[in-house]
């Protein structure tokens, strides 16, 4: 129960620090996107424990000020390891990935690369660093 609850601290941590920074996102939970939801996705964004995006090859869900936002896949397909954009109703969400380098893979497969998130919702944008989680696009 205490790993739980200090899990949900830093998650509520690092949404807060994402919000400070002007990105209007919060942590997804659980109950918002499904308890298989980040190894069965394309990719995730997430800043340490919290989950801020996560991405299909042509919708993504995020949380922005406690309302969730399905987003849709914008300029191009393909799987998005490379990088994406999602958008929807004046909201769009920006991912940005470092270079991949050969070998970067953990053991389920799955890259874990620094990236940039920038958010622009309406004329207000922001961005945060976070970390671009993603399958291998077999």
């Amino acid at each position: 129960m205490r790993k739980l609850a200090l899990v949900a601290l830093c998650a509520i941590s690092a949404a807060t620090a994402a919000h400070a920074q002007g990105v209007p996102l919060q942590a997804l939970t659980e109950a918002d996107v499904g308890a298989d939801a980040l190894k069965n996705s394309a990719c995730y964004a997430h800043d340490g424990p919290a989950v801020l995006l996560v991405a299909t090859k042509r919708n993504a869900i995020v949380n922005s000020d406690g309302d969730l936002r399905l987003l849709r896949r914008l300029g191009g397909g393909g799987f998005p390891d490379r990088g994406a954009r999602y958008g929807g109703m004046g909201f769009e969400v920006i991912i940005s990935p470092a270079a991949s380098e050969s070998g970067d893979l953990d053991e389920g497969g799955r890259s874990n690369r620094p990236a940039e998130i920038r958010v622009v919702k309406g004329k207000n944008a922001g961005s945060i660093a976070a970390r671009w989680n993603c399958n291998s696009p077999a």
